[in-house]
């Protein structure tokens, strides 16, 4: 569990270090890479559209709830 923890670290270090177009590449590759598993496995996931709707909605409204609604009417952390 510690070398899990030591991995985040690293990660959260380096990470705090982007640019800004160092992250439109993360989330460009990160895209390409989604829309290419879409591609892939489009008949498996057809199946399964609700469900991955309902997981997207309820993460964007968390990471609205984190990002904007925290900070102003709750101590930041």
């Amino acid at each position: 569990m510690r070398q899990v923890c030591d991995c985040c670290d690293y990660v959260l270090e380096k990470a705090s270090r982007f640019t800004i177009l160092d992250f439109a590449i993360l989330k460009t590759a990160l895209l390409s890479i989604g829309i290419l598993f879409g591609a892939i496995f489009s008949k498996f996931f057809k199946r399964y559209q609700a469900f991955l709707w309902l997981i997207a909605a309820c993460s964007y409204i968390y990471l609205i709830y984190r990002l904007f609604i925290k900070g102003i009417y709750f101590e930041r952390d």
